[in-house]
């Protein structure tokens, strides 16, 4: 390694004038004999902390200033060294639990209400005292989970029915019956599930939160630019078919909640039982990655203000909007009509909503801006969070 460090002794390194070209060359250097030994070897396992320890230094100069090539979007050099790697935030956390749990609900009282009554809009209900109950029951499951891997390290198989009992026991209550009443389009809520039902909701947290955890949140270094931010994130964020599975999640969940307090302002209903579609769940999901690419190009690479990206925005959400209700309602799938609304245009899309899509599209941005910093640390200690 003294070649690669070129004489340089480890006090003098953080101040060498060519820095960044000794880190790049160190970095390499650390590769190549990473898979020469093996990433799971002795040494292979020494050399990742090394290799981390590099990542991890100050990006200056001799003069004490942050070096450009540091924060390059295609530097080899990982996000430790244009910000901080930190855990979810509890708030981010009991948000995805809470969005997670409200998209369950969907899914299965959609498949009851199919069932029964072969209704192709694909129809389901839930509500905000569920979603609630789902954020402090996802938060509990976490602590659960977390303990279980501290008494067993292993994780044997048979130490995971310590995490089926609770979730067995949490699922049950989570998903009973809605406060009395019926639901939406006179449609009785689905009876609780079944026993095999709760044993495969307890194998999907155990597999979720073993990965969901895992997840870093890139923080900023002091001195970065804020607008550059989105487009520097966005080459090493998690898999593109997360942000669908979020966004679709978060569409579902958004409906059940306007659906809701709808209800409650209009007719006084305080069950809070909103309804929503799975069709939905494609439809937020596919028009929410577009928006998200639009704020990356728009945003970080042309310096697009957001008063400019608005009425991209906006425009994108109705043409959207327009066209898969065209192709929902050609095969009686479509769950909206405004007919009865003002200013509507074939009973798909009406400016009643603007106000709703645009709220919704400020909203967007912000989403953005957390997905792109999400890294997948496949070490991440568990204890932290």
């Amino acid at each position: 390694m003294e070649e690669v460090y070129g004489g340089t002794s480890n006090g003098s390194l953080l101040h060498h004038p060519q820095l960044p070209e000794i880190m790049v060359r160190l970095v390499e250097a650390e590769d190549r004999t990473l898979k020469a030994n093996g990433p799971w070897s002795t040494e292979g396992l020494r050399q990742r902390h090394r290799l981390s320890d590099i990542k991890a230094l100050p990006c200056e100069n001799a003069h004490g200033t942050r070096t450009k090539d540091c924060n390059t979007a295609g530097s080899p050099l990982n996000e430790r060294s244009q910000g901080e790697l930190a855990a979810l935030p509890l708030r981010h956390r009991l948000y995805w639990y809470a969005m997670q749990g409200t998209t369950i609900d969907v899914l299965l009282s959609a498949a009851e209400h199919f069932r029964y009554t072969g209704d192709r809009r694909l129809l389901g209900f839930s509500s905000p005292y569920l979603a609630l109950c789902h954020a402090f029951i996802g938060f509990t499951l976490e602590k659960t989970y977390l303990l279980q891997r501290r008494l067993f390290p292993g994780s044997p198989f048979w130490s995971k029915f310590v995490l089926f009992a609770l979730v067995f026991a949490v699922s049950r209550v989570s998903l009973c019956k809605l406060p009395p009443g019926r639901l939406s389009h006179g449609v009785e809520r689905p009876s609780g599930p079944s026993v095999p039902l709760c044993l495969a909701l307890a194998l999907f947290h155990s597999f979720f939160l073993d990965r969901f955890l895992r997840l870093r949140l890139v923080r900023d270094a002091p001195g970065c630019e804020p607008r550059r931010s989105a487009l520097r994130y966005a080459r090493g964020s998690v898999p593109q078919h997360l942000h669908l599975l979020f966004f679709g999640a978060h569409g579902l969940m958004d409906e059940v909640f306007f659906t809701a307090f709808f209800n409650l302002f209009e007719k006084g209903e305080w069950t809070l039982a909103g309804h929503t579609s799975l069709w939905s769940f494609a439809m937020y999901g596919s028009c929410s990655m577009v928006i998200e690419r639009l704020y990356v190009e728009l945003a970080a690479q042309r310096g697009w203000s957001l008063q400019r990206r608005l009425p991209v925005y906006i425009a994108c959400v109705y043409m959207w909007e327009l066209s898969c209700g065209l192709v929902l309602r050609s095969f009686g799938a479509c769950s909206w009509d405004y007919s009865h609304y003002p200013l509507n245009f074939q009973g798909l899309i009406t400016l009643m909503y603007f106000p709703g899509w645009l709220a919704l599209s400020l909203y967007q941005d912000l989403l953005s801006d957390v997905l792109l910093r999400l890294r997948n640390m496949e070490e991440a200690a568990m204890g932290d969070t």
